[in-house]
């Protein structure tokens, strides 16, 4: 197994109220009284997502580094027909990309979630990695289906709020936590065509992610790029069709 260095390229928000009066703001702190909310470990592989997707700046990053920056890329999630249809593996689609007018460039993306949480003694633990196996079968039966390109993405979900003795900055999982994660480009399960992206979110304290997160993203292993079947290139015509239909609906 070759070594190799992962770059993520990283972002993080947190935001402020603006309080009348109030002059100065601490960025990035953690003083411990911020109201306890649920774990990011909690949250379901289709929330994330969807919290990623509707999140202009979030979708930006990640969309920009799987496919390149545009303002013209079309997304859907959650999808099944007319892209899967009923029977067929792995019965629905995660994330399709397509740019308009280039219905033949689709790019299929396979998610799957893996739970890091921090104990109080500042030890990690993951959870899920029995995602991996499924994560691997499933994006090597969308391969199968002949998109322009395929990829698996594993979510990182990674509860730092215990990791009190370092920035709200450095709050995500360590590499050595997840190499088994970090092995998947050599499985000999993963068909060759598939690319393998990262995303690390990380929630640095007890305030909601929309609030304060981090959100980084690799791309290990660029998809090879295939010629797209045309009975996948009309089914993406077909649901940019349906989708334009709705949003007129909504604008009338």
């Amino acid at each position: 197994m070759a070594s190799r260095r992962l770059i993520f390229h990283q972002i993080h928000a947190h935001l402020q109220k603006l309080i009348p009066g109030q002059s100065n703001f601490d960025f990035f702190q953690d003083n411990g009284k911020e109201e306890e909310g649920n774990s990011i470990g909690e949250w379901g592989e289709h929330e994330i997502i969807k919290w990623i997707l509707d999140d202009e700046f979030s979708r930006q990053h990640i969309i920009g580094e799987i496919v390149g920056k545009s303002k013209n890329h079309r997304v859907a999630r959650q999808i099944a027909e007319p892209i899967i249809e009923k029977g067929e593996l792995p019965g629905d689609v995660d994330i399709v990309i397509w740019e308009d007018g280039e219905h033949q460039h689709a790019v299929a993306i396979e998610c799957k979630r893996v739970k890091v949480t921090v104990e109080n003694t500042g030890k990690e633990k993951v959870n899920k990695l029995t995602q991996i196996e499924k994560g691997i079968k499933q994006a090597t039966q969308l391969r199968l289906h002949n998109f322009h390109k395929t990829y698996l993405l594993f979510l990182i979900l990674t509860d730092g709020r215990n990791k009190t003795g370092v920035n709200t900055l450095f709050r995500h999982a360590d590499g050595e936590t997840l190499e088994e994660v970090y092995n998947v480009p050599w499985h000999a399960d993963l068909h060759p065509d598939v690319g393998v992206i990262y995303v690390q979110i990380t929630q640095p304290t007890g305030r909601h992610i929309s609030e304060h997160h981090g959100l980084g993203i690799c791309v290990d292993k660029r998809a090879t790029e295939i010629q797209q079947s045309e009975k996948i290139t009309s089914r993406i015509k077909e649901l940019e069709a349906h989708a334009n239909k709705l949003d007129k609906e909504k604008r009338t």
